[in-house]
């Protein structure tokens, strides 16, 4: 198998969504800084499939600390992905022009790659050998976008896909600058094993960010989530998001809730 065939498949098993139409999850977030600040929230992450178009919306719940933030994506066929933001702590946001991919979410808790359907976007594989990862051989497949328009906007050369040689699940994501440092870090902290469709399939529960240049690090719990919430579709819309508000966030949170065990 090619490593674009391996990449794309691996891909699309572990953060695929076995060919549902819609899913909702709420997850609990902690995050320590290198001033020793804790920081620690909820976030929804929300998206709908459409023929070959992708939406997808990531919003802060608001708390005593935060008023929220509001991402709003969406990917058509063809076409670069679009994104929406706003800010309710500064009353501000709009559409994210492509340039400004890297500067817009760098204020946030997402990176780039949390926000858009992978196997959407244009990837080079090539396979790079492989390596022991905290205990584990690990082989490693590197990757940078097709587009260079991309590649220049998310702050990032290449990344490093790791994946477990054992069981083939991948443990990490690895991004370097152009002069190969590393600059930030997705890791698979843990995974769970179900049924659907009378098929085994496995997805992650828990996963950590490491920003260093940023210097911080958080870890996102999934405490719940929803195969089929039936949201409106008015909230995946880019001009939705400085919307977005607490009855908002309660409609989604009350769909989570309904008729879904936690997961």
């Amino acid at each position: 198998m090619s490593p674009e065939d391996r990449a794309r498949e691996l891909i699309q098993r572990t953060e695929g969504h076995f060919g549902i139409r819609e899913h909702a999850e709420l997850y609990r977030y902690v995050r320590a800084t290198s001033d020793g600040e804790i920081y620690d929230g909820h976030m929804l992450i929300i998206f709908r499939y459409e023929k070959d178009e992708v939406n997808g919306v990531f919003r802060l719940l608001p708390d005593n600390d935060n008023e929220g933030v509001t991402l709003i994506s969406q990917q058509l066929p063809g076409k670069l992905p679009a994104l929406g933001v706003y800010d309710h702590n500064k009353d501000t946001g709009g559409p994210v022009e492509t340039e400004e991919l890297h500067q817009k979410l760098g204020d946030t808790d997402w990176f780039f790659e949390g926000i858009y359907d992978d196997d959407k976007n244009p990837w080079t594989y090539r396979n790079t050998g492989s390596i022991t990862y905290r205990g584990t051989s690990a082989d490693v497949i590197e990757a940078t976008y097709s587009d260079k328009r991309l590649k220049d906007a998310v702050g990032y050369d290449h990344r490093r896909i790791l994946i477990r040689q054992s069981d083939d699940q991948p443990l990490s994501s690895e991004f370097y600058n152009s002069e190969g440092q590393l600059i930030y870090v997705i890791d698979l902290l843990g995974s769970e094993h179900f049924e659907y469709q009378g098929k085994e399939q496995a997805r992650t529960k828990q996963l950590q960010l490491i920003d260093f240049d940023a210097g911080s690090t958080t870890v996102f719990t999934r405490i719940r989530s929803n195969w089929n919430p039936q949201l409106p579709a008015d909230i995946f819309e880019l001009d939705f998001a400085p919307k977005w508000d607490k009855s908002t966030d309660d409609m989604v949170v009350s769909k989570l809730l309904r008729d879904q065990p936690a997961n």
